[in-house]
């Protein structure tokens, strides 16, 4: 029983979930506004509020926060809601740095979440980072028995 608790209770675990919650949170904090804990200054009100007044990035940057928080969640989704997250976890952390360094303890925690667990599925991501050349016959074969791509018909 002890093992299995140690198995269960991994860092692992911890911290993809941790990450997850925390998507989740700020995600719906997008929608419902519970969030009360920053309250920006400077240039960093004045891109915060450009973008509310914008009225749909908020609402996507959310949504986009929800997807990756759901597909953390779930085992065979998590590469897929770590990717989706890279460039949300790189751009808050740039905004940060440059325009709100103050409150940048949140920001950095996504991103250094978000790259631990990356590396840690950096097996399951190699493919991606793969040049298209080293299997180049593979794909063309691939693309050849697709059903939906239609041979030429020679004229008659």
């Amino acid at each position: 029983m002890e093992q299995g608790l140690k198995n269960y209770f991994n860092l692992d675990f911890c911290l993809k979930y941790t990450l997850a919650l925390f998507m989740l949170f700020m995600g719906f904090d997008k929608f419902i506004a519970f969030n009360l804990i920053f309250e920006f200054t400077g240039d960093a009100a004045i891109l915060y509020e450009a973008i509310e007044r914008a009225g749909f990035i908020l609402p996507f940057i959310g949504i986009v926060e929800i997807l990756a928080g759901i597909l953390l969640i779930r085992k065979n989704t998590t590469p897929l809601g770590l990717v989706i997250l890279l460039p949300f976890s790189v751009s808050v952390m740039v905004f940060h740095i440059f325009l709100a360094p103050a409150q940048i303890f949140p920001a950095l925690l996504v991103f250094i979440l978000n790259t631990v667990l990356l590396y840690r599925d950096r097996a399951v991501l190699a493919p991606i980072f793969h040049s298209i050349s080293d299997g180049e016959d593979e794909v063309k074969e691939s693309i050849s028995k697709m059903q939906w791509v239609k041979k030429p018909v020679d004229e008659e």
